[in-house]
């Protein structure tokens, strides 16, 4: 695994604000114009074929898929195909599961927020909701972020304002950098290049971004979490990163990994060679825990 790059750009003031999410309201993300959230009111005329709850044998716990105000129809139908494709038990949940403690009443060993408009789920989940999320990965329990869910998990966010701001929950104390809406090179919305940097997978990948950012850490963080980098924008610009929280795993991602572009309209304008999801099984099985 190549050595992850480190920025030293983080600001002072990263460590303590973000002990249980940003308070304030991040409302005003909707009038910036970013792409992320930017294709939240595309409709697609296939109808969702898949349940809400599926268990399989043998599985006792399963992956918590939320789908509550401001996720992206076509990123959390994608992860629902995927994980019944891999067999992997799972229950679509909303805000309500989070802020009532459904998450940490054991059913549960993965949660996942997928792609929308990571400003919603702060202004819904709130503070509370921030909470209960660090207690379950805290306790143990996996967390995947993909664009909106991966803005949410950081501590901080550049893009579109030129400084970090304080913006996610904390999971990952650093930011989340958005290139496209700073207008940095080579982000830029659609299908772009990934180099890769894990065991048994091709070097480059071509995957879609829409607006997901890079994550910027200091060395403090980089150790005390076991911070690896699995893909990179460029030189300095993780797009995938994988780390400890307490007795939980992480992984955020940037790009859109969790879409199948030939399984919907999006693949009338994007084309992608490939598909991304034994990339995803692949933190299930070789890095996540406790989710046989």
């Amino acid at each position: 695994m190549q050595k992850l790059f480190y920025s030293i750009i983080i600001l002072a003031v990263l460590s303590l604000t973000q002990a249980f999410g940003y308070n304030g309201s991040l409302m005003y993300m909707e009038y910036q114009g970013v792409d992320e959230g930017s294709w939240n009111d595309l409709k697609d005329n296939q109808v969702d074929q898949l349940p809400d709850q599926v268990i399989f044998p043998g599985k006792a716990k399963v992956v918590g898929l939320f789908y509550g105000k401001g996720t992206w129809l076509f990123g959390k139908r994608h992860l629902k195909n995927f994980l019944y494709s891999r067999r992997r038990s799972y229950k679509v949940i909303y805000e309500k599961d989070i802020l009532n403690g459904s998450l940490n009443k054991g059913g549960f060993h993965t949660l996942i927020m997928p792609g929308g408009k990571s400003w919603i789920y702060n202004e819904n989940l709130g503070s509370k909701g921030a909470q209960e999320i660090l207690k379950f990965v805290n306790a143990g329990g996996n967390y995947v972020g993909i664009c909106a869910g991966a803005f949410y998990a950081t501590s901080h966010r550049q893009g579109p304002t030129p400084m970090p701001t304080p913006y996610g929950i904390g999971l990952l104390n650093g930011i989340a950098f958005d290139g496209t809406a700073l207008k940095v090179k080579p982000f830029k919305g659609g299908m772009l290049d990934f180099k890769f940097y894990m065991q048994n997978f091709k070097k480059d990948y071509r995957i879609l971004l829409l607006g997901g950012p890079a994550f910027l850490v200091d060395e403090t963080e980089a150790k005390l979490k076991r911070i690896k980098m699995y893909s990179e924008f460029s030189k300095n610009f993780p797009a995938m990163i994988v780390f400890e929280f307490g007795k939980g795993r992480v992984f955020l991602s940037g790009p859109h990994l969790e879409i199948e572009e030939n399984q919907s309209v999006l693949g009338i304008r994007y084309h992608d060679p490939d598909s991304e999801w034994p990339i995803l099984e692949s933190i299930f099985v070789n890095y996540f825990q406790n989710t046989l």
